[in-house]
């Protein structure tokens, strides 16, 4: 999997990241890309996150992921902190990234998927 990421301040409302995932999204790059926008997170309290999917397959093993994210320390994700994931439109891309945000927004981290770069967008911004 290829992740590209792109960050800027913008002075008063926070850090904004954009990544772009391509390719497969296996176990190893979930968990990479988590950590990554983690430690973005914790780094910089405001931070909103788009993650763009749109050109990636999610194959992540999320009862894998789920064990890993219980070994984290509560309260770990800055509140104010976001991160919003867009899909492809194929609803079986969209399920399973659903999955992961469902996994992720049990262990505290305020995420959300969606199909439309725009309402993701509207979502960090809100």
């Amino acid at each position: 999997m290829r992740i590209q990421t792109k960050s800027f301040n913008w002075p008063g409302r926070g850090t904004y990241v954009i990544m772009i995932a391509q390719g497969i999204m296996n176990t190893s790059a979930l968990i990479k890309m988590i950590s990554e926008v983690a430690a973005l997170a914790i780094a910089n309290p405001n931070c909103k996150v788009l993650i763009d999917c749109i050109d990636s397959e999610c194959t992540a093993d999320l009862k894998r992921i789920e064990t890993l994210l219980t070994q984290l320390q509560p309260g770990i994700w800055p509140v104010q902190s976001k991160v919003a994931l867009i899909s492809s439109l194929k609803y079986g891309e969209y399920a399973r990234l659903s999955g992961v945000s469902t996994l992720l927004a049990a262990n505290g981290f305020p995420v959300a998927v969606f199909q439309d770069a725009q309402a993701a967008a509207g979502w960090l911004g809100g």
